[in-house]
């Protein structure tokens, strides 16, 4: 009798907790979908990610990356910004999206032998609070967990968790 209303209880509160949508790894789940061309294109163009290493990240734990996704191609290490007179802004490569519906990638080209292709997961529109996962080409490996936003600040500390 007290399990059960405990369960209930524990419902209840779950019901009215805020919800928003993050990509939990490299699969489809209820609200995440592997991004199909359009939809990365479309997350990304013009926008700023925010991210940090996912669960399969091999680098330090503790790196975090502000990277701008210009309409033209360009890729942008944000930093401390435009102007900043220690640590500006600054052009570290290209980026592109590319496949098909089952095979989506965007790649970030930093020079001419330096590139990461990954498949994307998350909720299909981008709203505040929603994390994508940046996975391997296969899939299987989440790297980078992002938000995506529209920022001229940069990402002002702010990364999923």
């Amino acid at each position: 009798m007290k399990l059960s209303k405990v369960l209930a209880a524990a419902v209840m509160g779950l019901a009215i907790l805020p919800f928003t949508v993050q990509a939990q790894g490299c699969v489809a789940a209820p609200n995440v979908v592997q991004l199909s061309l359009a939809q990365i294109t479309a997350l990304l163009t013009g926008k700023l990610l925010c991210g940090r290493p996912g669960s399969g990240h091999t680098g330090t734990a503790s790196d975090r990356w502000q990277e701008e996704h210009l309409a033209n191609g360009d890729l942008f290490d944000y930093k401390l910004g435009p102007g900043h007179p220690v640590d500006p802004r600054e052009k570290v490569g290209n980026w592109f999206a590319g496949g098909s519906r089952t095979t989506a990638t965007v790649t970030h080209a930093y020079g001419p032998t330096t590139a990461y292709a990954w498949r994307i997961f998350g909720p299909a529109v981008n709203n505040p609070g929603s994390v994508y996962s940046f996975c391997t080409p296969t899939g299987s490996v989440q790297q980078v967990r992002a938000f995506v936003i529209t920022s001229a600040t940069g990402c002002g500390g702010t990364f999923p968790p």
